[in-house]
């Protein structure tokens, strides 16, 4: 569908090598290009302020991505389900969808959205 997927994720980088990212077809030879881990480095001075310095960092991840890409921002969706998150993105003009069915995945009726879109 000409989308770009990246995983902007607030797993630190030692913890993404359990990702079995080839599974979920997010791996280069499915998608047909270099898929991008976003991980969160914590900032030392926020970490009494952790989920604030987890969005704040989802965003700057964000921002990277749709400077990298030169998209617009409601062109780039965060999915995610921590709803601070989700928040923060949309505060900053981004699109979102909040991925808080029973399976901690998309609910049905956003992943058909998306996909006819």
């Amino acid at each position: 569908m000409g989308c770009v997927i990246a995983l902007n994720t607030a797993r630190p980088i030692p913890y993404t090598g359990d990702l079995n990212l080839e599974y979920l077809g997010l791996d280069k030879k499915s998608l047909g290009y270099d898929f991008e881990i976003y991980n969160y480095t914590p900032h030392l001075a926020s970490v009494v302020h952790l989920d604030d310095d987890i969005a704040n960092t989802k965003v700057r991840h964000l921002n990277t991505i749709r400077d990298k890409y030169d998209f617009d921002k409601s062109n780039v969706v965060l999915i995610d389900d921590n709803y601070m998150n989700i928040q923060k993105a949309k505060q900053n003009g981004f699109s979102v969808i909040h991925a808080n069915s029973p399976d901690c995945g998309i609910p049905n009726i956003d992943l058909h959205s998306i996909i006819r879109e």
